[in-house]
């Protein structure tokens, strides 16, 4: 089982890949991912979808706002 640690690290990890110029370790864990990380709408879903494949977490299109 992956620990939070490992799970943020992992996460921010995806985001860099997707949103090179992005600092999503400096992100407030509060925060909307595409509004604190100004990601457009394409690199969001990129990141909906890596999330998908890499961590086998299945996120509903409803809830894509929530992320």
């Amino acid at each position: 089982m992956v620990n939070r640690e490992q799970l943020v690290i992992q996460l921010n990890s995806l985001l860099k890949k997707i949103a090179p110029d992005s600092q999503p370790e400096a992100l407030n864990p509060a925060a909307n991912i595409m509004q604190g990380l100004e990601m457009d709408s394409w690199d969001f879903l990129q990141f909906i979808i890596a999330i998908n494949q890499s961590v086998k977490v299945n996120i509903p299109e409803e809830d894509y706002g929530k992320v």
